[in-house]
């Protein structure tokens, strides 16, 4: 079966249009039949941002939403990000935290390419940065309670009764 070879949850290069029939065929009978897939076009771009430095660079994991034929989610990874689309035309609105979103308009032909690249500005909301203080006290604390409530567990349990005079008395190990 085809579908078994195409990854689920996303569009594939082809797709067939065509419903594909087989008549009078006996579950232990041979059957042949020609499938005709269409290529879908593919959509890919890239997704820029400048930091606070000035510096120009890739955005990961900007939220890439596509609406028009169907609606479509996609990431972009290192900055790159493709999509295969069914003909038709589209509104593509990149996101990011911290960065104004971008919306473009593009048609997408049957089997054909389309490149749209977007440029993604601050948008003046501050996006929340832990520094490297913080964490570490965070983790410090975090660890010391744990080991506290360690030792008050073994502290609260009662002591196993022994009955043997020369057995050593019980310990807890935790």
């Amino acid at each position: 079966m085809l579908t078994a070879l195409l990854p689920y949850n996303h569009l594939g290069p082809y797709e067939s249009r065509e419903a594909v029939v087989l008549p009078n065929i006996n579950l232990g009978g041979r059957a042949s039949a020609t499938v005709t897939l269409d290529l879908r076009g593919l959509l890919t771009g890239t997704v820029t941002f400048t930091n606070m430095h000035g510096d120009v660079r890739s955005s990961s994991w900007a939220e890439v939403f596509i609406n028009g034929t169907g609606s479509y989610t996609t990431y972009s990874w290192d900055g790159f990000y493709e999509v295969y689309l069914p003909q038709g035309v589209y509104t593509i609105t990149v996101e990011e935290a911290g960065l104004a979103a971008q919306s473009i308009s593009a048609t997408i032909p049957d089997g054909g390419v389309s490149n749209l690249n977007f440029y993604l500005r601050p948008s003046g909301e501050a996006v929340p940065e832990y520094e490297y203080c913080n964490v570490l006290v965070t983790f410090a604390a975090g660890i010391t309670l744990s080991l506290l409530s360690v030792k008050l567990n073994c502290r609260s349990r009662r002591p196993l009764m022994v009955r043997s005079e020369d057995a050593a008395p019980a310990v807890c190990t935790r």
